[in-house]
């Protein structure tokens, strides 16, 4: 996932996901509470966006998803809340990011509509099961 030279306004950048990757598609994971419940904070690594939080937009679409942009920090610290659920796919740990508070809790992220010829937008959804897996760290652990 990256957000690098896709400006939504002075303050963020439209999140999406690329098939080659680069020092743009690592994030950092930052643990914390907020309003007394752990989350996770999203933070982007590149270069014009670094220091950016993953959030959601809030305009919601017909169907109820949104899409994923980073924003300049500091957002509303529950806007910048999500879970990590570790799932088992083909013996390998992967894993569903989850908004746990704010606009679109519960709503899971997700990369599936196709942007260009060779990216496509993050959103999210309510749909668990068209969440997207995403890789977190270097190594691979099995399952």
């Amino acid at each position: 996932m990256t957000a690098k030279n896709d400006r939504r306004n002075g303050h963020s950048f439209w999140a999406h996901t690329e098939k080659t990757s680069d020092q743009c598609s690592k994030w950092e994971i930052i643990k914390k509470t907020h309003r007394g419940k752990k989350c996770f904070n999203i933070k982007s690594t590149c270069s014009l966006n670094k220091g950016m939080m993953l959030v959601v937009h809030s305009d919601n679409k017909s169907n109820g998803d949104a899409r994923a942009v980073v924003h300049k920090t500091p957002h509303k610290p529950e806007d910048e809340c999500w879970d990590i659920e570790a799932v088992c796919c083909s013996g390998v740990v992967a894993y569903k990011l989850k908004k746990n508070q704010g606009r679109s809790n519960g709503k899971y992220l997700v990369s599936r509509v196709k942007r260009n010829g060779s990216s496509f937008w993050v959103d999210v959804t309510k749909d668990a099961s068209a969440a997207t897996l995403w890789s977190i760290g270097d190594s691979k652990s099995r399952c």
